[in-house]
């Protein structure tokens, strides 16, 4: 039970890393110019959906690479578990 518990609480960073993710990329639009919500605009278009799902991962790699340097294999599964999560539809999008 204690390792579930770790799992999970490798996911829940991942689902924060991924908020900072859309957050970082809101705030490159914002200082481009353009008005709040073109990350939310541009999740609505299907050709670039996929495109910004994937930049949203980039902090995670910093969060696994945390978890894996302080030995927290656990909770480093829980990441790997949602990059997989995430690529599968990510990768069906791409390809249909």
């Amino acid at each position: 039970m204690k390792n579930l518990n770790h799992l999970f609480i490798g996911l829940l960073c991942a689902i924060l890393g991924s908020f900072l993710g859309l957050c970082l990329i809101e705030s490159y639009w914002l200082i481009k110019g353009y008005k709040l919500g073109t990350t939310l605009d541009l999740l609505n278009n299907p050709t670039l959906r996929s495109n910004i799902i994937t930049l949203s991962q980039v902090p995670n790699v910093g969060v696994f690479f945390l978890f894996y340097q302080t030995k927290r294999d656990k909770s480093a599964y829980g990441v790997i578990l949602f990059f997989l999560l995430l690529a599968i539809p990510v990768a069906i999008q791409k390809f249909l």
